[in-house]
């Protein structure tokens, strides 16, 4: 699967829940994902600001532990493949989202 440019806006989030949740029978790799600085301030909920800067890095992570909760309960897993390129690339962050969780990740409860 090809990566969308901004995690932070609703089209790629929605992208990336279809892609776990129709893609379940197996180990899913997501390859070439950038998180990168983005100026678009619809994704941010603002779209008469024009123009705000957010890092989407937080909303890849956060995508990795979605994604790895919900195929955990078909007995997958969900990486995440950085590319080579960009802010982020060779950090300690890129590297935990190429691996597997090594302990499972239970379902967080909400109150």
């Amino acid at each position: 699967m090809e990566a969308a440019p901004c995690m932070t806006s609703a089209v790629a989030r929605r992208m990336f829940r279809d892609f776990v949740r129709h893609g379940g029978e197996a180990d899913l790799k997501v390859a070439g994902l950038t998180a990168d600085c983005c100026c678009a301030a619809a994704h941010l909920e603002r779209p008469n600001k024009g123009e705000l800067e957010h890092f989407d890095l937080d909303d890849c992570i956060g995508f990795y532990l979605w994604g790895n909760r919900q195929l955990a309960k078909k007995g997958h897993h969900l990486r995440v493949t950085p590319a080579a390129e960009g802010l982020f690339a060779g950090s300690v962050s890129a590297a935990i989202l190429e691996r597997y969780p090594r302990v499972p990740l239970e379902e967080q409860e909400t109150e």
